[in-house]
């Protein structure tokens, strides 16, 4: 068993969730999900990918020899939103963002609830990955203008404890 399986549980989450994204409403297409980065040639409007993980490990016990530890394991997954035209319609208020914002936030509330669904992550305990629960722990939303339009780029964290064999 790997240290502590991040790469898989990024893959299976990827997998899981492609299937569950939302039609892009300016393309027409599903919102692709990608286990990284795509790069600085987005060429889709709305894209959604995995990054940044961290883990925090508590031994179980006092004694001699390997340890069996408690691993919290959080990564990220990024929603980026890019809409071009014009931003602010006859009465001054900035739709364009607005709805790049909601967006962003569909797609959140997706993975909030796939996660809240699958608290083990489509992974079982006695499988390779000994996933005891996960949770989604935290939404960030931020946004701004770009030189043809606007922004918005959502942060969701997901924490998942396992407990390695």
């Amino acid at each position: 068993m790997a240290y502590n399986e991040l790469s898989v549980v990024k893959r299976a989450v990827v997998g899981a969730l492609a299937p569950l994204m939302p039609t892009d409403p300016e393309t027409g297409d599903r919102a692709p999900i990608e286990y990284a980065w795509p790069g600085e040639q987005l060429t889709r409007p709305l894209h959604v990918f995995t990054a940044n993980g961290r883990t925090t490990s508590t031994p179980s016990t006092m004694g001699a020899g390997r340890k069996r530890r408690d691993q919290s394991v959080s990564f990220d997954v990024i929603i980026e939103c890019r809409r071009t035209g014009e931003t602010v319609d006859g009465e001054g208020r900035n739709v364009l963002q607005e709805q790049a914002d909601e967006l962003v936030e569909t797609v959140a509330g997706i993975i909030d609830q796939w996660v809240a669904d699958n608290p083990t992550l489509g992974l079982t305990e006695a499988g390779d990955v000994p996933v005891d629960y996960a949770t989604f722990d935290s939404f960030t939303l931020e946004h701004g203008p770009l030189a043809t339009g606007v922004g918005a780029r959502g942060i969701c964290q997901i924490t998942y404890r396992i407990r390695p064999k």
